[in-house]
């Protein structure tokens, strides 16, 4: 039986049961794999924040997105979202 690679399809079921994992703890986490997680403070899906596209800067702090609509939402009325969820 072959093994699959890490660019497999299916593996985006177990990156995604990692997200939900992490989210449950804090809103920066350290995936297993030793990637830097980020929560979108808009949509709440986990942002690795070495390869998010979208990004914006609010008191002093970063925030990592997973599309530009967030982004975009975000940078409308940043105090409904800059807050622990």
């Amino acid at each position: 039986m072959a093994q699959r690679s890490a660019a497999h399809p299916g593996d985006r079921c177990h990156a995604n049961l990692i997200s939900r994992q992490l989210s449950k703890y804090s809103r920066l986490s350290e995936d297993p794999l030793g990637n830097t997680m980020q929560r979108d403070p808009v949509c709440g899906m986990m942002v690795d924040e070495n390869r998010a596209k979208f990004r914006s800067e609010h008191d002093g702090k970063f925030f990592y997105f997973c599309s530009l609509g967030c982004k975009n939402a975000f940078e409308r009325d940043p105090q409904k979202y800059d807050r622990p969820k």
